[in-house]
């Protein structure tokens, strides 16, 4: 059986240690992008040991075992260094009705993957849908763990909800664990950060490196690097969006302007007075895409002498305003709140519940680890002792 430990792997460095000693909160909140840190799945020998072990009708649960192990280490953080915690995975399940109904082809390159994907890999999302229903029937009886499984509406924009609408406040560091750049517009605030890990490396990003991180300026010559820098002088972290809405995104199938790539588009916002005419702040461009549908502004009203790049992209403004709409949570959290479609309103109520699961159902919730592992006891190769577990209860 695939050890626990060897599924969610990713932990905080002493730096990033440190940075949250400095930052002083009380409250530390850790959000897992489950399907985007789970790397160790998409191995196929990991994948076949998992389908192997799960014959005759009994379903490995190594991936559950994972959350649980992964929870545990978090709060045993919390016990070390005296933070409250609290641990929210975010995973979903179907294809995002949002999403298709905004561009059908979204993704599309993915599910022509998973067509062609070894029957092993088949199996082994079976397995881990059964894993994701016990880890939410388990995990929102633990105190202070949540597990969400949205159905057909995709996860990774639930920390910068959670964030922004939840927890919006100055004792409370959060830890989104996900390396998808997408993630990479929840680090506007200094209590924020993002932790990931590559092959055996643990990293972290905050709001002072991502753009760099972004622009992937340690691959770049002295000379670029340098333009580069002084080119983000003039930069902001609300405009990431606003510049991934003109780049595109390759990853999730989401056209961008051919032939403007991150630094040519750091040159145009680099243009302040073109910015201030044609697109504006963030909070401008949302409220315009919300009522007019126009990431653009002033589209009657272009300069003849406009430079080449910018003409370039003022041309595509349904392209860019679309992959606006498919790139930014803000505009997600929006459409979610207004509520204008029975599948915005049910997602809203399924996060609520989850969030208020605890309060209303309190006679269910564990109260101690001995409850959990006797019900723990009767999985078929179970890998964690009761002392893995005293951590989420402490």
């Amino acid at each position: 059986m695939v050890h626990p430990n060897t599924i969610l792997t990713a932990q905080p460095t002493t730096e990033l240690m440190e940075k949250i000693q400095e930052y002083n909160p009380k409250n530390i909140h850790i959000y897992v992008d489950l399907k985007n840190v789970s790397t160790s799945l998409f191995i196929e020998s990991v994948a076949q040991e998992i389908v192997d072990n799960s014959l005759n009708n009994e379903i490995d649960t190594s991936i559950f075992q994972s959350i649980l192990l992964y929870s545990s280490l978090w709060k045993g953080i919390g016990n070390n260094y005296n933070y409250n915690i609290k641990i929210f995975f975010c995973n979903d399940k179907g294809h995002s009705i949002y999403h298709q109904e905004i561009y059908k082809n979204y993704k599309r390159n993915r599910k022509i993957s998973a067509l062609n994907s070894s029957i092993v890999f088949e199996d082994l999302n079976k397995i881990r849908r059964r894993n994701n229903e016990i880890s939410r029937m388990v995990c929102n009886k633990i105190p202070n763990v949540y597990f969400f499984d949205l159905l057909n509406l995709e996860a990774d924009f639930l920390p910068y909800y959670l964030i922004t609408r939840k927890f919006n406040n100055k004792d409370t560091f959060h830890i989104v664990c996900s390396s998808d750049k997408d993630m990479f517009q929840c680090l506007t605030q200094d209590n924020v950060c993002l932790l990931y890990k590559i092959k055996t490396v643990n990293r972290w990003l905050d709001k002072e490196t991502v753009l760099k991180h972004y622009l992937q300026i340690d691959n770049k010559s002295d000379n670029s690097k340098k333009k580069i820098l002084d080119l983000l002088d003039n930069i902001t972290n609300e405009d990431i969006v606003l510049m991934m809405s003109i780049i595109g995104d390759a990853g999730d199938d989401v056209p961008g302007v051919k032939g403007l790539g991150p630094v040519k588009v750091l040159e145009l916002f680099s243009d302040k007075d073109l910015v201030k005419k044609h697109i504006g702040t963030f909070d401008e461009v949302l409220e315009r895409v919300l009522k007019k549908n126009s990431y653009f502004k002033n589209l009657d009203n272009i300069d003849e002498n406009i430079p080449k790049n910018w003409d370039i992209a003022l041309k595509e403004n349904e392209v860019i305003t679309r992959a606006f709409k498919l790139i930014s949570f803000e505009y997600l959290c929006k459409w979610l709140e207004n509520g204008s479609s029975l599948y915005s309103i049910d997602k809203l109520k399924d996060i609520t519940s989850i969030l208020n699961f605890k309060e209303t159902n309190k006679d269910e919730i564990f109260v101690s680890v001995k409850p959990l592992y006797n019900g723990l006891k009767n999985l078929k190769s179970l890998k964690l002792g009761f002392d893995d577990l005293i951590p989420l209860f402490v």
